[in-house]
């Protein structure tokens, strides 16, 4: 059934640095906005704040002169040195300058102040959620003389207080990444400990959320890409989708001590930043391949006589990225528009083992007593069979075996291992097919030095036979499921300069992940219907499906749930509103959210079939349930 949920999250920050004078007074324009922003404000407070989020950073400085008095109205601008990009701010009375809403980055800050030498800063990294701030200490002559110096920008970050990691392409790239999933390097970050050990390698619905920041529930974390959610409904765990290693600039987990822009969440923020083009053209193809030929076989199988479990895994893909040009026609100093595409395929063909214990075809005939030792009527004494699991109960005659009883013997395989030996008489490797494509677009466009537009949209699909992984099925092969998954993450972003001090960022985001089980293609027609079963239906509708056993005297369970169909969608909308002024710097703000999950009423699957539980095979055989439900 349709869950729906929304809300508004509100968030003011301030920033104020010890300075030799202050600014007194606020202009009109600047009141109203404040006075607007916290009457919203105080009118949500009631309401929870959901998940809103930042992707980029923030440059400001003070300017100086030699003797450190502070230096109002001096020219300030800073420029993307990879995309030509770049703005422009006055300092404040205080002779302070603020860049808010920077796109991750390398940046070069030049300052012009008449009667002194022009100020170059040069090798400025921006990372993502940082805060920098520059000390600008100008010299006396003229703005035709110049000083360069080179950032010095440490690690340690004054403007916040945030305890988080950063995580760098080279460390993305050149990590040993089961399955080149960006998220495994979490389980090298202090506080972080994944709740199985360590964090697996999959990707769509198998994606591995599952870690505790500073002692949290793993799923109190917020998952992010571009600022927007990345997360699933309902269990709080999962990502719509796994973005390409190959397509992520860099990441960063906040694990504590965040701002109020980072709300929705109580553990940690896993803050993801997509690559974007640049001036000059860029690309990269890969190929990573696995072979069972290159692996050993697995203990079990070669202990029982089995062939080799089938390996072929293919994870290949490009990315390409640079500016939309056209020489002497548009965009001819590369600054206004730029693309990055990226696709990743992965293909398997993987052999998973499984192990169970499942009656002999004696027992399923009524021959649970092969000694005689407890059947009181006519009895034949038959020799040992390694392969089985001994039971209790004497033997029952075939005439008195309930129809309903063979119907569901006929979904257990026939052993094919030595129970005395393994503790288990039933072993295979069935093959399990996936298909996994991932195709991300982004665009950036400058429409004025004051005004710039960014796109980026996440298509993710895969595609499962028989599989492995389904939590509606049993380990045996003949009856199985087929997964499908296909999920969407989009981002708009519009970051404008109202005024040299003023700065307004608006952002819609959207984030889908749909995805279900399906009876397998593999699977065997007359096992996966109900043939056989002829008992009275407690409920009325059934939908085909065959009802589950619980297993008893320690064989396993049966089932295979009818098909399932999970529906998700999060739609989202913040802006942010900053603005300087003397030696602060005010950011107010509103996040709206609202999500639609749409499922089975039991969360994982339709039961109208029920299932039975038997206290013995031999009341298994005679139809005597203990109970139906």
């Amino acid at each position: 059934m349709p869950k729906e949920n929304s809300g508004v999250g509100w968030h003011i920050h301030s920033a104020r640095r010890k300075l030799p004078s202050l600014e007194r007074g606020l202009p009109m324009k600047v009141r109203l906005y404040l006075f607007f922003g916290l009457a919203i404000a105080l009118a949500l407070s009631i309401l929870p704040a959901l998940d809103a989020q930042t992707s980029t950073g923030t440059v400001s400085g003070t300017v100086m002169d030699p003797a450190e008095g502070i230096i109002p109205n001096a020219n300030v601008a800073i420029t993307n040195t990879l995309t030509g990009s770049s703005r422009r701010a006055p300092t404040s009375s205080a002779g302070l300058f603020v860049f808010n809403s920077l796109p991750v980055g390398n940046y070069q800050l030049t300052v012009e102040v008449p009667g002194f030498k022009t100020y170059h800063a040069e090798g400025i990294r921006l990372d993502v959620s940082d805060r920098l701030h520059l000390i600008v200490k100008m010299e006396v002559g003229q703005t035709t003389q110049s000083i360069t110096v080179q950032s010095e920008a440490g690690d340690l970050q004054t403007e916040s207080a945030d305890l988080s990691n950063l995580v760098a392409p080279v460390q993305i790239q050149n990590l040993p990444l089961n399955g080149r999933v960006y998220s495994q390097v979490l389980d090298l970050f202090p506080g972080i400990s994944p709740e199985g050990g360590r964090l697996s390698g999959g990707t769509g619905l198998s994606a591995d959320t599952g870690v505790s920041i500073n002692g949290g529930q793993s799923n109190s974390n917020v998952w992010m890409v571009d600022g927007v959610s990345n997360m699933g409904l309902g269990s709080n765990n999962g990502n719509a989708v796994t973005p390409s290693a190959d397509s992520i600039e860099e990441f960063r987990v906040l694990r504590g001590n965040y701002s109020a822009e980072y709300g929705g969440g109580t553990g940690g923020i896993v803050n993801v930043v997509t690559k974007a083009g640049t001036q000059q053209f860029h690309g990269s193809a890969f190929e990573f391949m696995r072979n069972d030929k290159l692996d050993a076989a697995d203990f079990f199988l070669n202990s029982t006589g089995g062939t080799k479990s089938k390996l072929r895994q293919h994870d290949f893909g490009v990315t390409v990225g640079g500016p939309f040009w056209i020489p002497g026609a548009y965009n001819q100093d590369r600054t206004k528009d730029f693309f990055f595409f990226s696709y990743e395929g992965r293909r398997e063909s993987r052999g998973v083992v499984q192990t169970g214990t499942v009656p002999t075809a004696r027992q399923r005939a009524g021959i649970l007593d092969p000694t005689c030792a407890m059947t009181t009527g006519p009895c034949t004494p038959q020799a040992f069979d390694p392969m089985e699991q001994l039971v209790d109960g004497p033997n029952v005659p075939q005439s008195m075996i309930d129809p309903n009883s063979t119907a569901m013997l006929a979904r257990y395989p026939l052993p094919n291992a030595d129970f005395t030996v393994h503790g288990f008489n039933w072993i295979d490797s069935p093959n399990n097919y996936v298909v996994h494509n991932q195709e991300m677009g982004r665009w950036d466009h400058n429409f004025t030095d004051n005004t710039r537009l960014m796109f980026r949209y996440v298509q993710e699909d895969q595609a499962a036979t028989n599989y492995q992984g389904a939590w509606t099925d049993d380990q045996f092969p003949s009856v199985n499921s087929d997964l499908y998954f296909a999920s969407k993450n989009l981002v708009a972003n519009l970051t404008n300069i109202l005024s040299p001090r003023l700065l307004n960022v608006a952002q819609f985001g959207y984030n889908a992940r749909p995805f279900g089980l399906v009876d397998g293609k593999t699977s065997d027609p007359k096992l996966l219907s109900r043939d056989g079963y002829t008992y009275t239906e407690l409920f009325p509708e059934t939908s085909g499906s065959w009802p589950r056993n619980r297993g008893f005297d320690g064989f396993d369970s049966l089932k295979h749930r009818s098909n399932y169909r999970n529906d998700m969608e999060i739609f989202q909308v913040r802006d942010n509103l900053s603005y300087t002024t003397g030696a602060h710097n005010f950011k107010a703000g509103f996040d709206w959210s609202s999500g639609r999950l749409s499922e089975p009423a039991n969360g994982s699957g339709d039961f109208t079939a029920g299932y039975f539980k038997f206290r013995s095979m031999y009341a298994m055989l005679l139809g005597n349930v203990r109970s139906y439900q």
